[in-house]
């Protein structure tokens, strides 16, 4: 058990000098597969892979701005300010940093594509 301590901890060091986006990949990866092992009948197993996925932790206002640079529209809308945005071009969320219901909204736009009925 002793000489697992320095694994985990080169672990978290690594991690931690590649940002923030692999801990919430790996929140999202847990938070999904976590609870396999409690199957019941009609549950389901997908499995999604996500290259090149990038991460950027934005305040309010600069997510705000860069909606406006990407989608050229305001970030004012019927249904409220924008909060998150996931850019298909560039394979990129930004969202504010520990708002995980926006950045794992913006995770499922990674995987599951455009499900909104203006997109």
């Amino acid at each position: 058990m002793v000489t697992l301590v320095p694994v985990m901890t080169r672990t978290l060091t690594y991690r931690r000098t590649r940002g923030l986006g692999g801990w919430l990949l790996l929140t999202a990866f847990l938070g999904l597969f976590g609870a396999a092992g409690c199957a019941t009948p009609g549950t389901y197993y997908e499995r999604h892979e996500i290259p090149r996925l990038t991460v950027v932790f934005l305040d309010e206002q600069s997510l705000q701005d860069k909606w406006t640079l990407v989608t050229s529209k305001s970030p004012i809308m019927s249904s409220g300010v924008v909060v998150g945005l996931f850019d298909f071009r560039t394979q990129t969320i930004y969202c504010p940093k520990m708002d995980f219901e926006v950045c794992g909204h913006e995770l499922h736009h990674a995987v599951l594509g455009r499900f909104h009925p203006e997109d």
